[in-house]
């Protein structure tokens, strides 16, 4: 796997030094360009803006960190575009490491070897994960981070304060690489909490269940365009999963 994770990194490498003509279409989206130009801003003392004029919020915190120290090179504007390819190809290299380390411990040894294989070499997952220039990448490899970290606390039966330390850490580097990913993390939570796996996975389906039926029957109602409406989506959540499934629990409704 590792062999496997340095060649596809050489090959990212490759990219990231050949002509600007394919340099530019290793980026499969202008939404990259977004977070380059704003940290062009930022570096040249514009602001947090995109235009140099107005402020704007419309990107994934950690990403943008990473892209600042990139984009301090003002003098060639092809360089740092390199730089990024050259990062987006270390993130693959470390997905591809720590997802063989969470499967081989869950699967055989081959099987997690092949999973991993299959994850690294398909054209779908790399064009819609690790190209384009977005949070995508840094976002997939801190949710196999913290995943990983979540399961020896699981495993282990006596975690040190450290070990809780790490988790929380990357729990919230998660949510700071993509924002929607605290649903994710929330659910590992849940799944960390409770020490009986019976109840912890009841727990887990019920809170899927109850999400996929609120969101589906949501966007159903209201033509599928679930942006105007999501904060009452989310209310409704909330109030479902603290009133229903906690109440459940409380009463003893998932012990055996």
């Amino acid at each position: 796997i590792l062999l496997l994770a340095i060649l596809i990194g050489l090959a990212t490498v490759i990219v990231a030094s050949a002509s600007p003509s394919i340099l530019m279409n290793w980026f499969n989206n202008d939404d990259g360009f977004f977070y380059f130009k704003v940290a062009q801003n930022i570096v040249a003392g514009k602001g947090v803006t995109f235009d140099g004029i107005n402020p704007t919020n419309g990107f994934h915190p950690l990403w943008m960190l990473v892209c600042i120290p990139i984009f301090l090179i003002q003098t060639d504007l092809i360089l740092p575009l390199r730089i990024v390819v050259v990062v987006f190809g270390i993130i693959q290299l470390g997905s591809a490491i720590a997802l063989f380390e969470v499967l081989n411990k869950k699967t055989n040894h081959w099987i997690a070897f092949f999973l991993t294989a299959s994850f690294v070499l398909s054209w779908l997952v790399y064009t819609n994960t690790f190209t384009g220039g977005l949070e995508s990448a840094l976002s997939f490899l801190f949710m196999i981070l913290v995943w990983r970290q979540a399961i020896k606390l699981r495993e282990n039966p006596n975690p040190t304060k450290k070990d809780y330390l790490i988790a929380g850490v990357l729990a919230g580097l998660t949510v700071l690489a993509r924002l929607d990913n605290f649903i994710f993390v929330g659910f590992l939570s849940v799944w960390l909490l409770f020490t009986r796996k019976r109840d912890a996975a009841i727990l887990l389906l019920d809170s899927l269940t109850a999400l996929v039926i609120v969101v589906v029957v949501g966007m159903k109602f209201i033509g599928f365009r679930i942006h105007p409406h999501a904060l009452f989506i989310l209310i409704t959540l909330v109030f479902l999963l603290g009133t229903g499934i906690l109440a459940l629990y409380f009463s003893g409704m998932y012990s055996i």
